[in-house]
């Protein structure tokens, strides 16, 4: 199995941290640094830490308020695509997830191989990630 690093987009550390420590007696994982910089324009920056090769990423963002989020998390996981990823999911938690999911699924094919619902503050299950799987 390879690893699985999570990724918090910005305000996201904690929920990150935490779906982290709840996988880790179950998976190799582990947190990796994200960044977003808004320019004065309102053009955005992503910045990410590598991957280790062969890693899977795993960004994590709520996905309420999904216009001001759905660009900075598809720039963060095209960098995550082209540091050479073994594949690129997102997890989210919303209050309303099907409706938030179905707005990015549309924009990000091509971009995540996966998006990944998760209910509450608990860790989301993973149903091929981390097992091999062919995305």
């Amino acid at each position: 199995m390879s690893r699985i690093a999570f990724y918090p987009m910005p305000g996201n550390e904690a929920r990150a941290k935490g779906i982290v420590q709840a996988m880790s007696m179950r998976a190799d994982v582990g947190l990796g640094a994200c960044a977003v910089h808004h320019f004065p324009d309102g053009e955005s920056l992503a910045q990410i830490q590598p991957p280790e090769p062969g890693a899977q990423a795993v960004l994590v963002c709520t996905l309420n308020q999904p216009d001001a989020k759905t660009v900075p998390l598809l720039m963060a996981a095209s960098t995550l695509r082209d540091l050479d990823a073994a594949r690129v999911a997102c997890t989210d938690t919303v209050d309303h997830p099907v409706e938030a999911i179905d707005l990015t699924s549309d924009l990000a094919q091509g971009v995540l191989d996966m998006i990944l619902p998760a209910a509450g503050h608990g860790a989301p299950s993973f149903p091929s990630i981390g097992q091999g799987a062919e995305p």
